[in-house]
Formats: C-alpha cells, structure tokens, sequence
C-alpha cells in the first residue's frame, strides 16, 4: 500500500483511538462527580435522620448513593462521542486550525479525494498531526485532576455531616416536638411512687431471694407466686409457639405485653382464618402447640391440653375442630389472664377458692365491733351498759340463748350467753358462739354493787305494759344503775332518764319474753 493510500486508514486509526480517549475521560469525570454527589447526598440523609429522630429506611440512604452512579453510566452511553466529534475535540485541544475535522469531511466523500491533489495533502497533514497528538496525548489523572479534587471534597464534606450528630445536635433534637418522649401525668391514678410499688408487684416476678422469705411470712402468698408464674411461664411458651406463624404474631405479642384480653381475640380471630393457612404453616404451628404442651411449666394442666387438642386439630383437615380448639384455647388464655397478672400477696382464682374461709365473724376484742355484723340481733356494748339491740339483720329473725345476760356492773364482768344469730344475708349457715369475757368498767358510783332482777319492773311491782299503744314509763333500752339506798345498805334501783330509742311496738312482745327468762324467742 502506497502512501497515498495509506493515509486516509491511519488517520482512521488515530481518531478511533481518539475516541475512546475522550469517552473514558467522559465516564471518568461524570463517575467522580457522582462519587461526591452520592456520598453528600448519604450523609446528609442519615445527618437528618439522626437530628430530626426520623426513621429512615436504609434503603433510602442507599438509593441516595447509587442513583448518581447509575445517572453517570446513563449519561456515558448517550453522550460517548463520535468520530467527528472526537475530532474536532482534539482541533480545540492542540489548537489543530480543524485540520482533523476537514479531512474527515473528505475522507466520507472518495470521489473528491480522487479529482483534487490538494485533498490528499490535507488528509496526508492530518493523518501526520493526528500521529503526534497520540504522541504527546496527557495522563488520564492530569485531565481529571479537577474532578478528582472535587471528588475528594465532597467525600470530606459527607464526613463532616456523619459528624454532626455527634457534636450535640442530638440533644438540640430531642427538644423538638416529635422526639419528646410521652410523659405520664404525675397525678395519673394508681401512679405510685417505685420504692413503694411493692404490693402492686405481679406475683412470680419477685427475686428467688425473697421466695424464700415470702414462704416463711406468707405460704398462702408465696404459694401463689409460684402457681402465677408457673402460668405465665405456660403463656410465655404459647407465645412462641403462636410466634412461629405471622398470622399469630399480634396473639403472641398480647401475651408477652400481659395483655391476655387482646390476645384472647387474636386468637379467636386466628381460629375464624385457619383455613386460610398453608398446610406448612399448619404444620409450623402444631408443631409447635405440641411442643408448648409437652413444656414442664404447663404439664397436666388445662391450657396443656387445649394446646394438645389444638396441635391435633391443626394436623388433621377438619376446619370446624381447628376453629373450635382455637376458640376454647383463646378462652383459657383470657381465663388465665388475671391470675397469671395477679398482685403479691393476692392468691389467684384457683387458689382463693381452696382457702379455708370461716362460716362467720369471730370476736375478742372491742365488742363495739359486733355493730357491723349482719345477722340475728345480739347485744351492743357501749360505756359498760348493754343494751338489747334490733334482731332484723341478716334473713331470720335471730335467737337469744340462756338468759345468762345481767345489767350493770358486776363483780366478775359482763358475760354474754350463748348466742346462735340467724343466716346472714345472702347465704346459710349459724353464728358460732361468741363469749366474751372481758371486764367492764364500773360506773362510778358508791355504794355495794347488787345484781339486778331478770324481771324488769317499774319499782312498784307492775309489769311492762302490754299491747301495741302502751307507752312504758321506763323504755326496755334505758339503762339502770345501782345505788345506795338511804340507810346506807339498802341498795335500790333507780332508772336513769330516760333515752329517746323507743322499742317498735311489733317488737316489745319478743323483748319482754326474753326478759321473763323464757330462754327462746317467738315470732312478734
């Protein structure tokens, strides 16, 4: 090949090799600027998350980084330039007078290159220019030293705004409204102090420390602590067992907040879907359910068994039986609940009714406490005097036992008889005899203290009147007291003055038998 003809393919040659040249320069000047661009735009979106307590996905911050990367590539395969544009490029670059471009325009027409002599010159000169530009063509770094120093800047930046938060915009963010914690009220009811929240502590949750403390001050206490935890622990393992589908993780989370009532209907809800469960996720969940009830915390239990029937159910194909063993273990959970959350020293449910509880009121001390009893009347003890009280308490009519009660002071103290009350209100059973042998204080009076007669009389030998309208001059209720008489050792029996607590007129007729000393009561 001559060199005539030679020319025309080396200057070919040359700007292909130019090309390329300028497009890697391209994609390396966009691929720093979308480094830099990337890195900021990072940075800056966790600096904003951080201060502001937003919860941005990691995706976004990600997406941030990337997305100027994938734009750079993008732009490289749209903009990669050609060869006339490769060549007229290097005319700027080296100050070439467009000496490339016009013998590129001459080599696309043949026919010109074959009539004109001065056409082959200029392709031969470009050809000639176009080998030393190859020659003296730049490192690649010295043509992308701006974008690189730029790259590096925007990399110093995107570290500075990962700083920031460390620099105390943290603290200026909790300030703002968003990033405040929810405060509880201090007057919010039931809110106790918590060195004082003893009593209110779930049983089960004390240290193993004081177990055995609580055993030896409390076994009715300790005792339920143990049982309640023993539940909760049977709870806690349904919950994982409730865990291992996503359909039964609402349930499985109720039951680790402690709210039994809401993983009731969770589970409830769970049992009305069951069929629409995969058979492996059915298989997931009785496998576990199985597991659950094989759990030493739960053996020979009821939620044991529900649990049981329920891993059955679930392994069979029946949709009415898995729906109805959900449904019943939905309801022991809901059934548990409140024992399982029960307070210290509260026995739950199944244990309060094994207790030993006492048919009915028993009293040593201040008499005064009998007021409150409901039940057959007996007597009211006040500043030493007795004084015969109502008998409507309770459902029956009450009964008095042996006329052993005196009135007054007496040497040995007040002893009140054999009493057998009536049912109290709202359930059967008798009063358990009540002695009450404590000492009453003497009125303060002087002279020789004497018994008082059962019968009660006027002090001129009558009788309480009889009959609804009769107006006794003593009532039954007015105290007596014994003084000494004139001579000195002839005690009598004064009344006080009268109080004003009248006996009904449907009741005299019992007060007066029992003082008679008949020993029983008859209906008025």
């Amino acid at each position: 090949m001559n060199t005539a003809h030679r020319d025309p393919f080396d200057l070919h040659e040359a700007i292909h090799e130019m090309r390329w040249q300028l497009g890697t320069e391209l994609l390396l000047r966009l691929l720093l600027y979308a480094v830099g661009a990337g890195l900021v735009a990072a940075a800056l979106t966790r600096s904003l998350a951080s201060a502001f307590a937003l919860d941005v996905p990691i995706a976004i911050t990600v997406g941030a980084l990337l997305l100027p990367l994938i734009a750079a590539l993008a732009i490289t395969a749209i903009c990669w330039p050609s060869a006339m544009q490769a060549a007229r490029a290097v005319d700027r670059r080296f100050g070439l007078h467009e000496r490339l471009s016009t013998a590129l325009e001459l080599m696309q027409h043949p026919e010109s290159l074959r009539r004109a002599r001065l056409a082959w010159l200029q392709v031969r000169d470009a050809a000639q220019a176009a080998a030393e530009v190859s020659g003296h063509w730049p490192p690649l770094v010295d043509r992308v030293r701006r974008e690189i120093l730029i790259s590096l800047g925007s990399t110093l930046l995107a570290a500075a705004l990962l700083l920031l938060p460390r620099l105390g915009l943290g603290e200026l963010a909790a300030l703002l409204p968003w990033a405040r914690p929810a405060q509880p009220e201090l007057a919010q009811t039931g809110m106790v102090a918590p060195e004082l929240d003893v009593i209110e502590q779930p049983v089960g949750m004390l240290p193993e420390s004081q177990m055995g403390e609580l055993h030896t001050i409390d076994p009715a206490a300790a005792q339920a602590a143990e049982h309640a935890a023993a539940q909760r622990q049977a709870l806690d393992r349904l919950a994982q067992a409730l865990a291992e589908v996503s359909v039964g993780e609402a349930a499985a989370q109720a039951i680790q907040q402690g709210d039994y009532q809401t993983a009731a209907a969770e589970l409830s809800q769970l049992g009305e879907n069951v069929d629409q469960l995969s058979p492996e996720a059915k298989e997931r969940l009785a496998d576990a359910l199985q597991e659950a009830a094989r759990d030493p915390s739960s053996q020979g239990s009821r939620l044991a068994e529900l649990e049981q029937r329920a891993a059955q159910a679930l392994a069979g194909a029946d949709y009415e039986a898995q729906r109805r063993a959900l449904e019943e273990l939905a309801q022991e959970v809901a059934r548990l609940g409140p024992s399982a959350t029960a307070a210290a020293g509260d026995p739950p449910d199944e244990l309060s009714e094994q207790l030993p509880t006492s048919g009915g009121t028993e009293s040593s001390g201040n008499p005064g406490s009998m007021e409150g009893a409901s039940g057959a009347g007996g007597e009211r003890w006040q500043d030493g005097r007795a004084a015969a009280g109502g008998t409507e308490g309770g459902s029956g009519t009450g009964s008095s036992g042996q006329a052993d009660s005196t009135i007054g002071p007496q040497p040995g103290g007040i002893k009140q008889g054999e009493q057998a009350g009536g049912e109290q209100a709202g359930g059967g059973g008798e009063r358990p005899a009540m002695n009450l042998d404590h000492t009453t204080p003497r009125l303060e009076t002087s002279g020789t203290p004497v018994e008082v007669p059962a019968q009660l009389t006027l002090g001129r030998g009558e009788s309480l009147p009889v009959g609804e309208n009769a107006q006794p001059a003593l009532s039954v209720n007015s105290p007596v007291a014994a003084a000494a008489g004139a001579g000195g050792n002839a005690p009598a029996v004064t009344p006080l003055p009268p109080e004003q607590n009248f006996v009904p007129g449907d009741r005299r007729r019992l007060i007066q038998e029992y003082f008679n000393g008949e020993g029983h009561e008859s209906s008025p």
